[in-house]
């Protein structure tokens, strides 16, 4: 993964409800992605059954639940 977003960011890449690809980092406090290019599909939340990109916001984020 090339590119992270800090946990506190309130973005689509660190929001439960975003299913893009993505992995927490070594100590859960980042969202690792493989680049802005990524796309994943809001799933609940402000943009539901849309594709975001990880630096999407909206105002129904939730932080997910595998970073601290």
């Amino acid at each position: 993964m090339s590119k992270s977003t800090p946990a506190s960011w309130q973005v689509c890449a660190t929001c439960t409800h975003w299913t893009g690809t993505r992995q927490a980092s070594t100590f859960r406090d980042r969202a690792e992605y493989e680049n802005d290019r990524v796309r994943g599909e809001c799933v609940g939340g402000g943009w539901n059954r849309t594709q975001r990109a990880p630096s999407a916001s909206c105002h129904k984020w939730v932080k997910w639940a595998v970073l601290k």
